[in-house]
């Protein structure tokens, strides 16, 4: 690996580390902790017992979180607000009377839960992030489901015995308990399709993704490299990082194509002339890892050698204290990953005789021209961005 320039000019880490709560979120746990205490009342009146257990430790959660959010297992909004939402169906279903469509979708919502649930005990156990040890899927989905029914199960017999020795709600029958433990396996059954099939539509990255990188160190997870560019590649194409499919090959013909090359070299440019930045080859725009297509190569070290001589010839040599980059293993595949450093003078990419100059433009690389490249390298140098001229 390439060593990136210094800790002035290498980007910095563009992870979720900060928890610092907002006004905005306070206010929304505020809203949700009110919402709770109300819903906890109501289900004590209408006889939702599943509610009125469930209220007690999700007020629980929501205080925690707002006092010891720093410290402390973090719970993220979606989370807070998908518990809310499963109370209110529960009551609003008890209200209007069993066998509701209500109802259904409440246990149906109450299985996709604890299925998530499952896979999040999973990755705490095992303290990595999904895709970072090459786990089995059919495993995971497996013991998702389970955790799911058994969770349900043990819900149900407490439910059984609070009324046995309490006798405040009414006894439900046995008909009506069966036919919300199905429900309750379709909806820990549809989480665990989804996770083995690898289809996470959003549902994954704002529940178990964001559960897991949030409490990172609370859970006493280890980093390592794949976990880096799992978290970076969830984060989105941005300003200071980018994805890219390919090294040379053309995903479309099968062929070498020099244009990949090119649109990676451009990037790296971009970086090298604005802030510096990421640049993961071998993730796709929606950001999954597909691969570097090293199988182009007689071996990762060809692959180095070949990304090496690309920009010691057409961004130059003098710039490869500014550039690092590895590959991180992911069993048969592997990313290649690029720092980029903010350098002290102009960079051009090198095209047959031109020289080309790129700087970032939101998650886009723009080629700058005429009075454009003029008064971007002026503005640059005016600020104390370029110190050297050229």
């Amino acid at each position: 690996m390439l060593p990136v320039m210094d800790e002035t000019s290498a980007p910095a880490p563009a992870g979720k580390g900060d928890r610092a709560m907002t006004g905005r979120t306070m206010a929304f746990y505020f809203v949700m902790l009110a919402a709770a205490a109300a819903l906890f009342v109501v289900s004590i009146f209408v006889g939702s017992v599943g509610d009125t257990i469930v209220a007690v430790p999700v007020m629980v959660i929501i205080v925690s979180t707002m006092v010891l959010d720093k410290r402390v297992i973090h719970i993220p909004p979606v989370m807070i607000a998908f518990l809310i939402s499963l109370m209110f169906l529960g009551v609003a279903g008890k209200v209007l009377g069993g066998g509701t469509l209500l109802n259904l979708a409440g246990d149906l919502i109450v299985g996709v839960a604890l299925g998530l649930c499952g896979i999040m005990t999973v990755y705490i156990f095992t303290k990595s992030l999904p895709g970072a040890r090459n786990e089995t899927p059919a495993l995971v989905s497996a013991f998702s489901f389970c955790f799911g029914l058994a969770a349900f199960a043990l819900w149900k017999a407490t439910e059984f015995y609070m009324n046995r020795a309490f006798g405040l709600f009414e006894t439900e029958s046995y008909e009506s308990m069966m036919s919300e433990i199905v429900l309750v396996g379709v909806g820990a059954a549809f989480v665990s399709i989804l996770y083995y099939e690898n289809k996470h539509m959003g549902l994954f990255q704002h529940t178990v993704d964001r559960f897991l990188e949030s409490n990172y160190d609370t859970i006493g997870m280890k980093r390592t490299d794949q976990e880096e560019v799992l978290t970076l590649a969830r984060e989105g194409e941005s300003d200071r990082l980018e994805f890219k499919s390919t090294l040379r090959t053309n995903l479309q013909t099968g062929d070498r194509d020099k244009r990949m090359e090119k649109a990676v070299l451009k990037t790296v440019v971009a970086f090298l002339n604005t802030d510096g930045g990421t640049l993961l080859v071998g993730v796709s725009d929606d950001g999954t890892v597909t691969g570097v297509d090293e199988h182009d190569f007689d071996s990762r070290d060809r692959l180095n050698l070949h990304f090496t001589n690309l920009i010691s010839s057409q961004i130059g040599n003098e710039f490869l204290p500014c550039i690092g980059f590895d590959l991180v293993d992911f069993g048969e595949k592997a990313v290649l990953r690029v720092e980029c450093g903010r350098c002290d003078r102009p960079v051009f990419l090198k095209e047959g005789g031109n020289e080309i100059f790129f700087v970032r433009s939101g998650p886009s690389s723009v080629e700058l021209t005429g009075m454009d490249l003029i008064n971007y390298v002026n503005n640059r140098r005016r600020n104390g961005r370029w110190l050297k001229r050229v």
